[in-house]
């Protein structure tokens, strides 16, 4: 297992255990459901248009890095 991280803009970071980065992926995208993604926003980026969870997905699939 390796580490995986995605780091959001604010400088948040979401980590995960996985195999390879499809997997480490699918586990991130896991964790930010809809409600997640409202709730950082609403904490981290106040005044922020919350983009969907297809804009956050194409992000980590992006940036998302590995230790």
């Amino acid at each position: 297992m390796k580490t995986f991280w995605y780091t959001c803009s604010c400088g948040d970071i979401t980590t995960v255990e996985a195999v390879d980065k499809a997997e480490a992926i699918k586990k991130i995208k896991e964790l930010m459901t809809v409600d997640f993604i409202a709730r950082h926003m609403a904490e981290k980026h106040e005044g922020e248009e919350i983009p969907s969870a297809e804009e956050i997905y194409t992000l980590v699939e992006e940036t998302i890095a590995a230790a």
